[in-house]
């Protein structure tokens, strides 16, 4: 039934897509990331919404195995490998909403404590990849 670290849930990401919107990562880990943030423009580094963010980045510097609070806007009750994620429950609380300020039926904020390592910067802004 699966060797060390296997899980015999089925769990369906068909959610995650194949392509668009599809969560990748750039390879730089969030221990590796806090040295990244003056490539982010004035606007994200200023934004008062992303201070938890870089105080996460800050604290697990060069520590892959630190733990670091993940932050994820779903229907669902966990995160999964290749979720988009934030470390910021602020940001990942913008997800709970439309574009109108209308909150999304069911959508809620869940947390999980993992090692830095196994979050991975998309590039894009402060938004992060669960590796699992």
């Amino acid at each position: 039934m699966g060797g060390r670290g296997s899980s015999t849930r089925n769990v369906d990401t068909s959610y995650q897509g194949k392509t668009y919107n599809k969560a990748y990562g750039r390879g730089i880990t969030a221990d590796k990331m806090f040295s990244k943030i003056s490539e982010l423009s004035e606007s994200v580094r200023n934004d008062a919404n992303v201070q938890e963010t870089v105080n996460q980045l800050k604290s697990v510097q060069n520590n892959p195995n630190a733990k670091i609070t993940i932050y994820r806007a779903t229907v669902g009750n966990s995160i999964n490998k290749n979720d988009w994620i934030f470390l910021s429950e602020k940001q990942a609380e913008k997800w709970t909403r439309t574009p109108l300020g209308t909150p999304k039926k069911g959508v809620k904020v869940i947390k999980k404590k993992v090692p830095a390592k196994n979050v991975d910067w998309s590039g894009k802004n402060l938004e992060f990849v669960y590796l699992g």
